[in-house]
């Protein structure tokens, strides 16, 4: 089964972000950092996971930064999931200590919730994301939040 956490949701995040950037330049990873909350030494290891898997493209240079690898009909919830999951953390049980139960309906069991799990978040793009009105909704609020009015003279 899929653990949501929050090395998951900045993932999802941080390529958000650099989609909505999409074809103006690369964006840095500061950028991607700061307009998310998300901690500049933990997003760095993100988005390693993220070019590994060709979900991101890094750029080097002084203008560098990251753009998408794909086009963002072609990056599912599930592509992002599993650049950053780590698979070792499923099982704790030792090779040989599993109990006939947990070999026979536990595990099975798990692992099926799994697969539907990842099955769902791989119908969903990035693509379909932006046309969500959600989307639209939390960015528009986001935006207005950095920027609050200034009323004095």
């Amino acid at each position: 089964m899929i653990q949501l956490t929050k090395k998951i949701q900045f993932a999802v995040e941080a390529v958000l972000a650099v989609a909505h950037n999409s074809g103006s330049s690369s964006l840095q990873s500061k950028d991607i950092a700061e307009s998310n909350n998300i901690p500049n030494r933990y997003l760095e290891t993100l988005l390693q996971d993220l070019v590994k898997f060709s979900i991101l493209k890094g750029i080097r240079g002084p203008k560098g930064g990251y753009v998408l690898a794909r086009e963002r009909r072609n990056i599912s919830l599930a592509d992002i999931v599993e650049a950053v999951i780590d698979d070792n953390t499923g099982d704790s049980l030792e090779d040989g200590d599993e109990s006939y139960f947990y070999k026979s309906f536990l595990h099975p069991l798990l692992k099926s919730m799994r697969d539907e799990s990842m099955s769902k978040l791989r119908a969903v793009t990035v693509e379909d994301i932006f046309a969500t009105k959600r989307y639209k909704d939390a960015y528009e609020h986001k935006s207005r939040s950095r920027n609050p009015i200034n009323f004095s003279i």
